[in-house]
């Protein structure tokens, strides 16, 4: 293991040299967002002297779904950056971590760069706040406090990485981001939002909900629902950042739990749509010309809905598992009048198997269908090429869970050995491994390197209106045409739940 130097336009930091690849852990891309910083957006990092050492990863962002073992702090807007050795004018990768805005890190072992930088790609992995401290809106009850700060945190962080990752190899009019899930949402947001416009060049974003909330009424709901929780009132907010970090957290978490009871399919935290970074939802940014240029890539796995339905841990149940909370939910959003309809749909998908129902609804609600939404509205203004992952391990096939949400990450990483997702793997030939991560590796590697998905083993036709082609990774990759379009054509009669009209 050897130490390396790099000037950054902020400062000289010091990294090491391990496998082949070049690895900067901790890099600080914006001011610490504590104290007087709290709640406010993202503030580009202060130049500093001598020689700042980026050798461990950085801390956490605090956690507001699952503990974790340690190192969770306000203090964590950094970024780690993996570039090969030698690496001169590399293609960027910018992953951004998923987590429902809640959770999640970029030290998680699952998205390590060091396989991708082997591929001659410089990966970076940024990072953003979550849950309260990135993503309520209590500027409507203290105007001192800024809205979005978590989407203000992926800005600053692409800014950092446009203007300073030719120093550590990377060519930055070639830089591809990427996200799953909240992460895969903040892809989107990327997309409609103003500031990061030119900060990047393509876009993958894999099972994204586009907009897990909604606009001010939505999110003033949620900050009174959670200072109700606090036993707070709104004059309380201009206090709140004196609070001890573990008091907001408590309360974060409490929502977390509590909020689909009252809404099903209500997701807390979300990004507000309708200020200065966000003015619309992605996809009518997107309509506008918000990215016209931007090749994406979208997509999402065939049974998102299933750990949400039927989680491993039973207190984490995330969507409705019955006919009566669905037509709750139609209800609460005037829709019950096509309660039957909608039955009668999903009940001939799945006849007798009310799991694979509600499984199948959530995937939908929670992903295809403001997928489908994305590429409507981008088809026109760039190339995209839409996805599904449809291959599932051994374990998630035996217990009858399929290609869950999320599983897709360690082969499109090519982090097969590391972390979480690695566990599902067990019992599952490697040879299936293998070519799995070899046909979605290779195309985010193909991407992000020459502008097309297309390699070796994946031939992937770009979707347009003739067309319609949903590319499917599995055993036997191949092409579908016009795919789940009977169930498009109900959620556009369902449309958007809980816009500002329904709180």
């Amino acid at each position: 293991m050897s130490n390396l130097i790099v000037e950054t336009k902020k400062g000289k930091v010091e990294g090491f040299s391990e496998n082949g690849v070049r690895k900067f852990l901790g890099v600080p891309f914006a001011e610490s967002p504590v104290g007087n910083l709290r709640f406010k957006r993202a503030v580009p990092v202060r130049a500093w002297n001598g020689i700042k050492e980026c050798k461990n990863m950085p801390p956490k962002p605090v956690q507001f779904v699952v503990p974790v073992d340690m190192g969770e702090s306000e203090d964590c807007l950094y970024l780690n950056v993996w570039a090969p050795e030698n690496a001169e004018n590399c293609p960027v990768f910018v992953w951004i971590y998923g987590g429902g805005l809640s959770y999640g890190s970029n030290s998680d072992p699952s998205y390590d760069g060091e396989n991708m930088a082997k591929e001659g790609i410089v990966y970076v992995a940024i990072t953003y706040r979550l849950g309260v401290f990135g993503f309520y809106d209590f500027a409507q009850y203290d105007p001192d406090c800024d809205t979005n700060c978590g989407v203000s945190d992926m800005v600053e962080s692409l800014r950092f990485v446009k203007e300073n990752i030719k120093a550590f190899g990377g060519n930055p009019d070639n830089i591809t981001i990427c996200g799953e899930s909240g992460g895969g949402m903040g892809v989107m947001d990327m997309l409609a939002c103003p500031a990061a416009k030119g900060l990047f060049n393509r876009a993958i974003a894999e099972s994204a909900p586009s907009s897990i909330l909604g606009g001010k009424k939505a999110a003033k709901y949620m900050v009174d629902r959670l200072l109700k929780i606090m036993g707070k009132t709104p004059a309380d907010v201009k206090n709140f950042k004196n609070l001890p970090t573990e008091e907001l957290k408590t309360a974060g978490r409490a929502m977390v739990k509590s909020y689909a009871d009252e809404k099903p399919y209500v997701w807390v935290p979300g990004p507000v749509f309708g200020d200065d970074l966000l003015p619309e939802r992605p996809w009518e940014a997107l309509a506008h010309g918000s990215a016209e240029g931007v090749d994406l890539i979208i997509g999402t796995n065939k049974d998102e809905g299933t750990c949400f339905v039927r989680p491993f841990d039973p207190s984490q149940i995330a969507m409705p598992n019955t006919w009566e909370q669905i037509y709750k939910t139609l209800e609460l959003n005037g829709k019950q009048d096509i309660y039957e309809e909608f039955k009668t749909h999903y009940e001939k998908l799945h006849p007798d198997n009310e799991f694979m129902q509600m499984a199948d609804i959530g995937t939908d609600r929670g992903f295809f269908y403001e997928t489908m939404l994305i590429v409507d509205a981008q088809k026109n203004k760039a190339n995209v090429w839409l996805y599904r992952f449809d291959y599932a391990p051994a374990a998630f096939r035996q217990n009858g869970y399929g290609s869950v949400h999320s599983s897709e990450i360690s082969y499109a990483l090519n982090t097969l050995d590391k972390g979480y997702f690695s566990r599902s793997l067990i019992g599952t030939p490697q040879s299936e491994v293998n070519e799995i991560r070899d046909q979605i590796n290779g195309a985010w590697v193909a991407f992000c390197k020459y502008g097309n998905p297309n390699h070796a083993k994946c031939e992937w036709v770009k979707y347009d209106d003739s067309t319609k082609i949903t590319h499917v990774f599995d055993l036997k990759p191949h092409n579908e045409s016009d795919y789940k379009r009977e169930s498009y054509e109900l959620w556009k009669k369902v449309g958007l739940l809980y816009t500002d009209d329904k709180f």
